[in-house]
């Protein structure tokens, strides 16, 4: 099928529920992306859909941009073709840079925030990287595309690395939200300026209390620098959603303070 639309099809990788391929659009020569679920049947096929049709309305610089969804004879997404992401960089990173790419994902989730989209699951291979350094956000709504066959998928919705308070523990923490994002973003800032996460442990068990119950390790003790942004870190992985910011909003006016202070 993908054969009579595209050529130079090579396999990339296999993520929790899709195969991606790379390939070159015969129209028009251009490189995409193309994702196929490695499970599907009717019904995942019209989940798939939907999930992606609503992926498919959000237009941002920092959103990777599907650029078409087929449902028959097999599911698939095409989207832009972004070559590297977050989890293949070294870290850590130099506190200005991790900042240059956390205010561009910021700015990613503020406008999907505003028009109605929650990612839950902001982590550092849910980023690619543009050869410009450009941060975008993938795969919106991907990870719920299986989650009602857990058993076939092994996926939950989220990676527990990166699992807000309320992710795993509903009943004392609420329901996700917005701050959700907000918080996986702070574990991915820690682990930007510090190469380390700050939670985990030897089994699920500890990696999940710890994320409950442990204050994190600042990030200065790892990396002297990661004390100029070390407060907006730890503020985004509040336990308490109500201590986090409130909004990407208030996230971004916190960062630029950051960066003012450093032009000054």
């Amino acid at each position: 099928e993908l054969e009579n639309k595209y050529n130079e099809i090579m396999f990339v990788g296999r993520g929790g529920i899709a195969w991606v391929f790379s390939a070159v659009r015969k129209t028009d020569s251009v490189r995409v992306a193309v994702k196929i679920p490695i499970s599907f049947d009717e019904v995942t096929g019209k989940c798939f859909l939907n999930e992606i049709a609503a992926w498919e309305t959000l237009r941002h610089p920092n959103i990777v941009e599907v650029t078409a969804v087929n449902i028959l004879p097999i599911p698939y997404v095409e989207m832009e073709f972004v070559p590297s992401s977050l989890e293949a960089i070294e870290k850590p990173l130099p506190v200005w840079k991790a900042v240059h790419l956390i205010t561009g994902i910021v700015d990613g989730l503020q406008y999907a925030h505003e028009h109605g989209f929650i990612h839950r699951d902001i982590k550092p291979h849910n980023i690619l990287l543009t050869e410009d350094l450009v941060p975008k956000i993938t795969d919106w709504g991907m990870s719920k595309v299986l989650a009602a066959d857990v058993k076939k998928s092994s996926i939950a919705g989220f990676s527990l690395s990166y699992a807000a308070p309320e992710q795993v523990s509903p009943a004392e923490f609420g329901r996700t939200d917005e701050r959700t994002d907000i918080y996986q973003l702070g574990v991915v800032f820690y682990e930007l300026v510090t190469g380390s996460l700050p939670f985990g442990g030897e089994s699920i068990v500890e990696v999940g209390n710890a994320i409950l119950r442990d204050p994190p390790l600042l990030p200065s003790a790892y990396n002297p620098d990661a004390a100029a942004v070390e407060k907006i870190v730890l503020k985004c992985l509040e336990k308490n959603p109500k201590d986090r910011y409130s909004s990407a909003a208030e996230l971004m006016a916190a960062l630029k303070g950051y960066l003012d202070e450093d032009d000054d």
